[in-house]
């Protein structure tokens, strides 16, 4: 029942990782050729799926009585690769907002009314 604990407090901590990718995927879905919209759902969906695989295979050393020469390395493994996930949800985001800021011209989809 322990694990069943842990593995929601895993679940719910990482949940809003989801929703980030998902409204960068909705946003995308307006201009699909974003790339850093690309950027942001990729980084958010990475630090969902790699809290969940962190968590999985931990259980699993434990579960293996694995010694602490090889939790260790994973840990470590696994803290770059959020930080990976975490830098590139970042660029994204940042250089969406930069490009904003710049005066990039905005595509209007509406047409125009005829009087």
């Amino acid at each position: 029942m322990n694990t069943l604990w842990l593995f929601l407090f895993a679940f719910w901590g990482s949940l809003p990782w989801v929703f980030v990718a998902l409204m960068a995927a909705l946003a995308l879905r307006k201009t699909p050729d974003n790339r850093f919209l690309i950027l942001q759902a990729l980084g958010a969906s990475g630090m969902f799926v790699l809290a969940i695989s962190q968590f999985l295979v931990n259980f699993l050393l434990a579960w293996m009585n694995a010694p602490v020469s090889v939790r260790n390395p994973t840990s470590y493994i696994f803290g770059f690769l959020l930080f990976v996930a975490l830098a590139t949800f970042a660029a994204g985001y940042c250089l969406e907002r930069f490009k904003r800021r710049n005066g990039q011209p905005v595509q209007v989809t509406a047409t125009p009314v005829d009087r």
